[in-house]
């Protein structure tokens, strides 16, 4: 039996192996052995403990590897970006003042003097304002172009959201800067990162134009929206009261909210499904385990349609679909406090 099972090994790896007029001891032999030697296991163990016991190697910066070209690197930045940037200008934006002042420290040491131990580097502060400021700036004209009917503080809201240090940095480091990023500190902490990427927004100003830069926020940082809720990005405390102060300043009764049906509410599993009327209308409806956030949430359904950022609603144009949309930069959307305002008072100003 043991030898029939042999001969049939043997003929499947003589197939596989396309080895038609070898023998069975030769095919055998071709085969590598899966265990160990005896001195071998004891080895592997200890140098596995000793391996934990060290902990994993520090993370160290891409520049410590022998085949590292920051010039190539800087060139080849921009052409993955398919941008075209002014290299000296790109160079000042991953430059930043700790960076100079540790250099500046190490020549010291050296003995050099004042004016050797001086770099001949400019830190990318300037740079990094301008792009801050570009970059919010257009961000909220697009958010209020987006979305016209959607008050100044969830615009205000939207925009902390994308422009916040976590998800600059996150963005920066998928498009590589935290291997270009030359500064004291590695690896470089969220807020040099998210410095940095303003900088490289600013850096694009000064190399092509300001309508660029703005393509560039497009297709890097307004893409975070996606599959997101704006609604969930501003609060919003008192969802009924509000819709029942918008609907009182339109000229429109009261909002009711009724129930329109219910499920195993004897169980845990209860569901109970409101919605809510205006002038005989249903304006907005929800579900929830109690009557009380099933009304909650269908006001803030209903503000959703009145604020035009229901989930059905038309998604943000970006890549070719945003290039001919053209952005508003004068427009300010009304503020809450104007939308509780009468009509006409809102209309006079």
């Amino acid at each position: 039996m043991a030898s029939l099972g042999r001969r049939l090994c043997c003929h499947v790896i003589r197939r596989a192996m396309n080895l038609t007029r070898v023998s069975d001891s030769a095919v055998l032999a071709c085969v590598q052995r899966r265990d160990f030697k005896k001195w071998e296991r004891p080895y592997r163990s200890q140098m596995y403990k000793r391996r934990l016991e060290v902990g994993p190697e520090p993370e160290r910066p891409r520049s410590a590897w022998i085949n590292w070209n920051y010039d190539a690197e800087i060139f080849a930045f921009g052409k993955r970006l398919g941008e075209d940037f002014d290299e000296d200008i790109l160079r000042q934006a991953f430059t930043h003042r700790s960076y100079i002042d540790k250099e500046g420290r190490k020549r010291a040491e050296l003995g050099f003097g004042a004016d050797l131990a001086s770099l001949e580097l400019q830190d990318n502060e300037e740079l990094t304002s301008r792009g801050e400021e570009v970059a919010h700036r257009y961000i909220q004209a697009f958010l209020r172009t987006s979305y016209p009917y959607l008050p100044e503080e969830g615009i205000r809201g939207i925009c902390e959201f994308l422009m916040t240090e976590e998800m600059l940095a996150f963005i920066g480091s998928n498009l590589g800067l935290k291997d270009l990023i030359l500064s004291e500190d590695f690896p470089p902490l969220e807020s040099t990162i998210s410095k940095t990427f303003f900088a490289v927004i600013g850096a694009l100003c000064e190399s092509q134009s300001e309508e660029r830069a703005h393509t560039f926020v497009r297709d890097f940082i307004l893409p975070q929206l996606i599959g997101k809720d704006v609604n969930e990005m501003w609060e919003i405390t008192n969802p009924m009261g509000l819709l029942t102060d918008i609907l009182t300043a339109q000229g429109h009764p009261a909002p009711e909210a009724r129930l329109l049906r219910e499920s195993a509410s004897t169980t845990v599993m209860s569901l109970y499904w409101v919605g809510i009327y205006c002038n005989k209308e249903l304006i907005g409806e929800s579900p929830g385990e109690t009557v009380s956030i099933a009304e909650e949430m269908a006001a803030r359904e209903s503000l959703k349609n009145i604020f035009r950022t229901a989930d059905y609603r038309e998604p943000l144009k970006f890549g070719r679909r945003g290039e001919n949309f053209e952005v508003d930069f004068d427009k300010v959307n009304l503020s809450l406090e104007e939308y509780v305002k009468p009509q006409q008072s809102v209309r006079d100003s």
